[in-house]
């Protein structure tokens, strides 16, 4: 393969300004003596020796025939290959074919299949071999081919690209990581489906995950640092749509981790953490703070809902009584950040009656036996 560097003037305001963008060519070539295809890559130079990635968008086709072959906007990666030996049905801009119907199309198939096995080795072996110092390259690593299409064969070619572009990139360094080294895929955590929808729009829950997250990721793992989580989460369950556990934190992996921290302690975290995910499986109406200890008492040890108490005593001298003479039932009392997060059983004048008057009943009866 060979580089070539195309300079793009853009005048905005009467201010010019020049964009290099780089095109990836095959060193194959046709009879006519050009590249069997060329690739158009999301990298972009705009200063001395800083590189770049960008989005090419949904409306922009990856695949040309010197004129955009209509439809394959969102073809599946985030380059541009053009080739002027893609075959289409009766010259036609969108019917380009990678699998044919056992007649007289077989042939035009095979061949596009060809350009883009070539346009994927030279582009591999590009960035295997590339000596641009790329400071973002988040933007090279979309994968998203359309493995559930109807027709059957198509799907089952658009499986295995898929299967060697994932292959060939989780094993790449590409993303600043929680333990500031370049992470790879492979080594590395990610978050659910379910937990990208919800930290999308909620950033102290993000705050709260990634927290967790740190915790339940294992040594020789990583995670991508916080800000970049949720976009790399994101492409990384369009890689692997059926979330496999081993690359995938779970909200369920989350509720298991804080159920059995040491002594049911929760307040190893920021409670306002907790209280942000205690406030999100309610959101989704995750049925769990009875079998789970989740929710702290004034202390920050977590129990369950049901054992917990909502007191209502404002006097200081009694809740001193209390702490010192019935300390079974203070350690039930939910903390005051918690108060309002669900319903717990009252403690109020009637129930301190109540325990003063058990506490007098266990008292004589001790004393009776002295």
């Amino acid at each position: 393969w060979k580089l070539e560097r195309v300079d793009i003037e853009v005048t905005k305001n009467d201010v010019k300004n020049v964009k290099h963008v780089f095109i990836l060519h095959s060193k194959k070539s046709t009879e006519n003596g050009e590249p069997i295809v060329s690739i158009i890559l999301p990298i972009i130079k705009e200063a001395e020796d800083k590189y770049d990635t960008f989005d090419l968008g949904e409306s922009v086709p990856r695949l040309f025939l010197k004129l955009p072959l209509i439809g394959t906007e969102t073809w599946g990666v985030n380059y541009i290959f053009n080739s002027t030996q893609f075959s289409c049905e009766n010259d036609s801009r969108n019917s380009v074919r990678f699998v044919g119907n056992g007649q007289n199309n077989d042939d035009f198939a095979e061949n596009n299949r060809n350009i883009i096995a070539e346009g994927q080795r030279i582009l591999f072996d590009f960035i295997e071999n590339t000596t641009l110092s790329i400071a973002d390259k988040r933007h090279l690593a979309h994968i998203n081919f359309d493995i559930n299409n109807r027709n059957e064969k198509l799907a089952e070619y658009y499986s295995q690209l898929k299967k060697g572009w994932v292959e060939f990139f989780k094993y790449k360094s590409f993303f600043p990581t929680n333990k500031k080294n370049i992470g790879n895929v492979n080594c590395a955590k990610f978050l659910s489906s379910e937990l990208q929808e919800a930290c999308k729009d909620n950033v102290v829950l993000l705050d709260a995950v990634y927290t967790f997250a740190e915790k339940i990721a294992p040594s020789y793992e990583h995670l991508p640092i916080k800000e970049d989580l949720l976009f790399w989460s994101k492409l990384i369950s369009e890689w692997m749509p059926d979330e496999p556990m081993s690359f995938f934190i779970s909200t369920s992996q989350i509720i298991d981790y804080l159920d059995n921290i040491a002594n049911h302690n929760l307040a190893t975290f920021d409670l306002k953490y907790i209280l942000e995910f205690d406030k999100y499986l309610l959101s989704i109406s995750a049925n769990c703070f009875n079998s789970k200890c989740l929710i702290p008492n004034e202390n920050g040890i977590g129990l369950l809902q049901s054992a917990l108490k909502n007191p209502e005593i404002d006097n200081p001298t009694l809740r001193l009584f209390l702490n010192t003479f019935l300390p079974e039932q203070t350690v039930l009392f939910v903390n005051s950040q918690f108060k309002d997060l669900t319903a717990y059983s009252i403690y109020g004048l009637k129930e301190v009656k109540e325990s003063i008057s058990n506490l007098n009943s266990e008292l004589i009866t001790q004393f009776s036996k002295a």
